[in-house]
């Protein structure tokens, strides 16, 4: 995997070896960049269930201002900590192992980008706890972009404060898009 545009354009990524985690699709990463290209330079960015960071480190390299990452896998938090220092961005980034830990920092996101195991998705629901865990850490008007399996039925309850705008399909995968407003 590579960094695909922006300022670290062509940059080799460490991945995480087998199974344990699942790469972005290239048409799910154009399609999230080419969304959010207007409101990127500046952002914040949350990467959740970042995998080996590659899509918070494709909007650093975009010109987001700051992105956190949280993953839980051993593995890929070392890649993403590796990938992390060889850029030089350890004074852009944050990483968490765990998602409640997400309040005590107190960050507000412009945009935030959640790829789960697609296993969660079988865990009734499970797209409506990790929206509202956010709430308290999102700017008005933030942008929701969720990773889905096409194949699955998603119950995608009427959440307070979140709007669907819009979910496409790239294959085996869905790409769900939402926007937060606080009032």
């Amino acid at each position: 995997m590579i960094i695909t545009s922006g300022k670290f354009r062509g940059f080799k990524l460490k991945t995480p070896k087998g199974l344990s985690t699942r790469p972005t699709s290239s048409m799910i990463k154009q399609a999230v960049f080419n969304i959010c290209r207007n409101t990127l330079p500046g952002s914040y960015f949350l990467d959740l269930f970042a995998g080996s960071g590659a899509i918070g480190l494709e909007a650093l390299s975009e010109g987001a201002e700051f992105a956190l990452f949280i993953e839980n896998n051993k593995l890929a938090l070392s890649c993403i900590l590796a990938n992390i220092s060889s850029l030089d961005l350890k004074s852009k980034t944050r990483v968490l192992r765990d998602i409640s830990n997400l309040q005590k920092t107190n960050l507000k996101f412009d945009l935030v980008y959640i790829d789960p195991p697609y296993k969660y998705y079988d865990e009734k629901g499970f797209v409506s706890k990790i929206l509202i865990s956010l709430m308290g850490n999102l700017q008005n008007d933030a942008r929701i972009f969720l990773e889905a399996p096409s194949s699955k039925d998603m119950e995608i309850d009427d959440i307070k404060n979140f709007k669907l705008e819009s979910v496409r399909k790239y294959g085996s995968s869905s790409l769900v898009i939402f926007s937060f407003c606080s009032t």
